[in-house]
């Protein structure tokens, strides 16, 4: 018997919010692609830090999802659902759902990401994947693991060819089988003959 384990974890990032501002840095911090699934609701936990590493509290902010496709089209935009109560353990925490209906028209790809967060006044605040201000983070979009139906056609009118031809093909085989039948052909012979009628009527 084989077993094999399999992980239920959440999908979470952490962020890097220039709030209070802070002396640039150049070293990554915990920057990695996210992977997300056609066919499927894919929940994305974020939390937001400041340059100490520690989280910030952003009750006062709107957190918003923005995502481009290799083409550099926004495919994605949407507010995320802030998880942050002001307290501890749930401190600069949000969360991002993108929906089965929102990847259905999205290929299998990259797509280039950003987060603000956007204050009461409308102001923007840029989060950035290291800090050291690089905000060019990516996500995979995956087609492989629920690919889904396959495309439908309709058919709306239909066109009758050969027609004439099929006809002609079975008069001709019955007169035939007629002519065996009176020049004394055998049993064998005359099915012989029928089922290769038959054949040449479903190849035309």
């Amino acid at each position: 018997m084989q077993l094999t384990p399999r992980y239920l974890v959440n999908n979470s990032t952490k962020l890097i919010a220039n709030v209070a501002g802070f002396i640039t840095e150049y070293r990554p911090v915990y920057s990695k692609q996210i992977q997300v699934y056609k066919g499927i609701d894919n929940v994305l936990d974020f939390r937001t830090y400041n340059a100490d590493q520690r989280p910030i509290n952003i009750t006062t902010y709107t957190p918003k999802f923005v995502a481009f496709d290799e083409n550099n089209n926004m495919v994605i935009e949407k507010d995320g659902t802030m998880l942050d109560d002001g307290g501890t353990a749930k401190r600069g925490k949000f969360s991002v759902t993108i929906t089965e209906n929102e990847l259905l028209n999205i290929k299998q790809q990259f797509l280039n990401y950003n987060i603000y967060l956007q204050e009461t006044d409308g102001d923007k605040v840029l989060t950035y994947s290291h800090s050291n201000f690089d905000n060019d983070s990516t996500i995979y979009v995956n087609a492989r693991t629920f690919p889904g139906p396959a495309a439908t056609h309709s058919v709306s009118s239909f066109q009758q060819e050969g027609v004439e031809l099929m006809y002609g093909i079975v008069a001709q085989s019955m007169h035939s089988l007629v002519s065996m039948e009176t020049k004394h052909y055998t049993l064998q012979q005359r099915i012989q003959a029928h089922t290769a009628a038959i054949l040449l009527y479903r190849l035309h």
